[in-house]
């Protein structure tokens, strides 16, 4: 449950930043199959590559695993 919210945060990160998917994977080395397979769930982070994600949307990787509680 945790990572499916960490993967959503990617996606409307990127969206709101305006980065497609081919561009948000070239900009972290990776294939735009792999990375369409990050924001499914499909693929584990690793650490490394949760910091050069939270890099390229401009966040602290805190902000993308931070889980919000229910007001």
């Amino acid at each position: 449950m945790k990572s499916r919210i960490v993967n959503q945060k990617i996606k409307v990160l990127r969206n709101k930043l305006g980065i497609s998917q081919t561009m948000m994977a070239e900009r972290l080395g990776i294939s735009q199959n792999a990375f369409s397979k990050i924001e499914l769930g499909q693929i584990d982070l690793t650490l490394n590559r949760l910091y050069k994600i939270a890099d390229v949307l401009e966040v602290d990787v805190l902000d993308l695993v931070r889980i919000e509680e229910p007001s």
